[in-house]
């Protein structure tokens, strides 16, 4: 009898031993070189290391890489996965072996941009409207895919309007300039993106629908995670941003030194948004 109390003290140490070890264990978050998918991974990574102990470990993959590694437990969450047409063909090769905890944003979407104050809302109306920057649409790099559908929309929209190339940066600077100066102009936009934080900016509706359907970003993980780890699990599922704070965050981001600690970069957005983190908590 004694052997036995002794027994089931040691199997009782044993467990709560275990129980303050998976505390200690280490969860993997993958992310892509993608503004959106490192401001939304680090947000999360600081938050489950300081709300539940773990420690995390972010690793920077393609988006194949990101699904095949939750599918085989490599990995354990993915926090950028957009849905229904970017990565939707992963979801059909691996939706067995990964599960959705919950959509984080609803509206991700290309489109032209203007600033707010424009006086049309429309891509249908561009060639009744004047700009300071004549028949002119300020792109990206040619070879972007929102170049080419830009290419369509001007075609089927019959515009009288000239796409021109440019680096992001320098069609950020010549954004920046107009605004300053209360002048209108025409960009290739999406969203989610730090320039909504930047200024007051809006897509023209399309009307045609040739830019495609807004889609929703997603955080996906491993087969068992939500069993394994069921706090964090519930945080993700709760874990959601609209687009100002989506853009203040990528912001925030735009701004750190190159080799800033992003989980502390992460950490300056949770302390202005207490009130938003408790809410996903």
């Amino acid at each position: 009898m004694k052997r036995l109390a002794v027994l089931l003290c040691f199997v009782l140490a044993l467990s709560i031993f275990s129980a303050c070890d998976k505390n200690k264990e280490t969860i993997t978050i993958v992310y892509t070189n993608k503004a959106e998918s490192i401001a939304l991974t680090h947000l999360a990574a600081a938050i489950t290391e300081d709300e539940y102990k773990y420690k995390i470990e972010t690793i920077e993959v393609t988006d194949s890489q990101a699904f095949e590694m939750l599918a085989t437990g490599e990995a354990d969450i993915f926090v950028s996965a957009r849905l229904p047409n970017t990565h939707g063909n992963y979801i059909k090769d691996y939706g067995e072996q990964i599960k959705s905890l919950g959509i984080i944003y609803e509206n991700a979407q290309n489109g032209l941009v203007v600033p707010s104050y424009a006086d049309i809302d429309s891509i249908a109306q561009l060639n009744g409207a004047t700009t300071d920057i004549e028949g002119k649409i300020i792109g990206i790099n040619a070879e972007a895919n929102i170049m080419s559908v830009t290419t369509e929309v001007i075609e089927e929209y019959d515009l009288d309007y000239e796409l021109i190339p440019n680096s992001k940066e320098e069609m950020f600077n010549l954004l920046g300039q107009a605004i300053s100066n209360q002048k209108n102009i025409v960009i290739t936009g999406w969203a989610p993106h730090w320039q909504f934080d930047q200024w007051h900016l809006k897509f023209l509706d399309d009307p045609l629908g040739i830019y495609g359907e807004a889609e929703r970003i997603e955080a996906y993980a491993s087969k068992d995670f939500q069993k394994e780890y069921p706090q964090v699990a519930y945080f993700l599922g709760e874990y959601s941003l609209n687009t100002a704070q989506y853009a203040g965050l990528m912001n925030i981001f735009r701004k750190a030194e190159s080799k800033a600690d992003l989980k502390e970069v992460s950490r300056s957005w949770i302390f202005a948004n207490n009130g938003v983190v408790d809410s996903w908590l």
